[in-house]
């Protein structure tokens, strides 16, 4: 059974990441800065490949700023839970919101090694919690091959898209803006055109798992998502038909966010070029593309921007059913008949 962490565990907490497994310089480990899973190492496991981890590097370590935060000032931006078995702690999860009001992703995960049982009993757990927050479904992201793919289906996670992690050292690279017409920095009247490029972009599956409202792309920044920092459109008419964003990630990081209209794509170089002449020079960029971008020829315009293929993850979603109370029902007293 889960619940939720407090201070008193904080020693428990250290123990349980000394005893982490997983080794670095693996894709796409190297570039998430989550380790990669090392079967017969330890006794835990990191697993999750959370967005906000990716973008910030922080995902094989507790996060502990985010602890306190939960702690001390309790403003919703992430909460995570201990199992508990015989008195002892053997697994944690942390969850945070995703994209959409409704939608929150598994931030981190921390189970013990080759206990498909413990891992099974996390999962599922996270039912009851996140329904009385009233959250309608939960996002995990795991990486192509995972030892917890099976736990993850039987707890009723369903894969939903893959995507390729590409990734960018900081170095100086020029580029310059193909054709005429470049793309031109985001203004405050474009939400309503990036909502309908995003609607137009992006699958209905996709979108319906995300959640994502117009009310939540223009409230992001606030609910702990990962806010933009730049962002750059390509127009056609009087749409929108490309967008790049450069989402807050770390310091020295930033994460990438690229849209095109399936109905009239535009070149992405430009967005790219834009990006990279703003942050390439002394940020580490990386970008997450989405299977269903992957028919539209952008793996090119991202290596000639020196974006490198770092591995493969898959989303996966579950609605969740949480118990709840309601008023009994009784049988109708039948009312009698006055002649």
């Amino acid at each position: 059974m889960l619940r939720p962490t407090n201070p008193a565990d904080v020693f428990s907490l250290v123990l349980m990441q000394a005893k982490a497994s997983g080794v670095r310089g693996q894709a796409p480990g190297e570039a998430t800065g989550v380790r990669r899973q090392a079967p017969g190492e330890g006794q835990h496991v990191v697993v999750a490949l959370g967005r906000h981890a990716i973008a910030t590097g922080q995902g094989d370590s507790l996060p502990w700023s985010g602890l306190l935060e939960e702690w001390l000032l309790d403003r919703g931006r992430r909460h995570t839970w201990v199992s508990s078995r015989r008195g002892l702690q053997s697994g944690l999860v942390s969850c945070r919101p995703y994209k959409g009001r409704g939608s929150w992703e598994i931030d981190f995960l921390l189970l013990p090694q080759g206990d498909a049982a413990a891992s099974l009993e996390v999962l599922e757990g996270l039912n009851q919690p996140l329904g009385k927050m009233g959250v309608e479904r939960v996002v995990l992201r795991l990486e192509e091959d995972s030892l917890l793919r099976e736990a993850a289906m039987d707890a009723g996670f369903a894969p939903m898209i893959r995507e390729r992690l590409y990734i960018r050292r900081a170095a100086a690279h020029e580029m310059g803006y193909p054709g005429q017409q470049g793309p031109r920095p985001s203004r405050r009247d474009d939400i309503y055109p990036l909502y309908r490029l995003y609607c137009d972009a992006v699958p209905v599956p996709v979108r319906h798992m995300e959640g994502l409202t117009l009310g939540d792309w223009q409230q992001a920044p606030t609910r702990g998502e990962l806010g933009a920092k730049q962002r750059w459109v390509v127009e056609r008419g009087d749409a929108l038909a490309a967008a790049l964003t450069l989402a807050r990630g770390s310091g020295k990081r930033k994460l990438v966010e690229v849209l095109t209209n399936p109905r009239c794509p535009a070149p992405i170089n430009g967005l790219l070029a834009a990006a990279v002449r703003s942050e390439g020079a002394r940020s580490t960029l990386l970008c997450l593309l989405p299977e269903f971008l992957w028919l539209q020829d952008l793996e090119e315009p991202l290596e000639r921007a020196g974006f490198q293929e770092s591995g493969v993850v898959t989303v996966y979603v579950k609605p969740v059913l949480a118990r709840v109370r309601s008023n009994s029902l009784m049988p109708a007293r039948p009312s009698t008949l006055c002649v």
